[in-house]
């Protein structure tokens, strides 16, 4: 018995110290429910590094064609998040559909996590085209796009109420009503004062169905900042002392610019860029490493565009004895 109870209190010791990096997750399945067929459900699961080490994503794959997973960014050093996107796509299928997302890792050791995701795309209401997608948008210039929704059904299908994302402007207008059929018009506007980066919102359609009171159209799209850098994370990897690394990036502007000063945290950091004034630089940034661990370091560029803030460039590295 005292075997047993021994047994029992180092299991009780290990198994917080084993913990999975799915604990990391916000979540691992996300059900849409009734979905409209045409329609492209979009999804993140953010997992947010509160561990002492680097993580990184080696790979990520899904079980069905009908859901498209990536990661921009791969890997996060303490406290950063890592961002798997999953597309649903309803134009593949009709019914009831699930599928797994494998995400697998090689930071801080070789693991991997299922993500699942499921729904049920309905026949009697497509979305046409099946999101709304501004593209690639210069910031600071208002657009809109429209968004077909068609109903054919048995039901007197009406659309109450159209709810726009934040900052966003949208309306619906019916098309046409006729016996067991319906449509209609969504415009949905971008304003000017949309931040640089990544558009990820969504568009609610209250309905008077009860099996779906609520469709959820996604909005996506890049407003493009007029000053941008590619990439603007650099990972160095596993790196020795005494190794000298060089990794180049690109910076982007809508008019010549020159590169001024380089400011911010850059131990061990060199920067070469290309001469004169152009709208495009390619700057060589050299790492020496100067100390071992887990390296995160931030080099901001100024440029001579009047009123632009200076670039974030962030590096990471994981330094090892010669």
């Amino acid at each position: 018995m005292r075997v047993a109870a021994s047994f029992l209190s180092l299991l009780v010791l290990v198994t917080p110290a084993m913990a999975g990096l799915e604990e990391l997750f916000d979540g691992l399945s996300r059900d849409f429910g009734m979905v409209p067929h045409g329609s492209v459900q979009i999804h993140r699961f953010v997992l947010t590094n509160t561990t002492t080490s680097t993580i990184r994503v080696n790979s990520v794959r899904s079980s069905c064609k009908c859901a498209t997973p990536k990661v921009d960014i791969k890997s996060a050093a303490p406290g950063e998040q890592i961002v798997v996107e999953v597309e649903y796509n309803t134009r593949t299928f009709t019914g009831s559909r699930s599928m797994t997302i494998t995400v697998t890792f090689d930071q801080p050791r070789l693991e991997s996590v299922a993500l699942r995701v499921s729904g049920y795309s309905r026949q009697d209401v497509v979305f046409n085209p099946s999101q709304v997608s501004f593209g690639v948008v210069s910031r600071g210039k208002s657009t809109e796009r429209t968004l077909k929704v068609e109903y054919a059904g048995p039901d007197d299908f009406k659309i109450t109420e159209v709810i726009p994302p934040e900052g966003f402007e949208a309306s619906i207008d019916e098309l046409y009503r006729e016996p067991r059929k319906a449509g209609y018009n969504l415009k949905v506007k971008l304003p000017e004062s949309a931040s640089p980066g990544n558009l990820f919102a969504s568009v609610q359609l209250k309905t008077n169905d009860p099996k779906t009171p609520i469709l959820t159209v996604p909005v996506t799209g890049v407003v493009e900042a007029n000053l941008s850098a590619a990439p603007d994370h650099l990972e160095f990897g596993q790196v020795k002392m005494g190794e000298k690394l060089v990794k180049k990036i690109v910076i982007k502007a809508k008019e010549p610019f020159t590169l001024a000063k380089v400011v911010g945290d850059i131990d061990g950091v060199s920067v070469k860029s290309t001469e004169g004034e152009r709208t495009a630089h390619i700057i060589e940034i050299s790492y020496s490493p100067t100390h071992l661990g887990e390296i995160q370091q931030k080099i901001l560029l100024q440029t001579s565009l009047s009123g632009e803030e200076p670039l974030a460039v962030n590096l990471s590295a994981s330094v090892v004895e010669k």
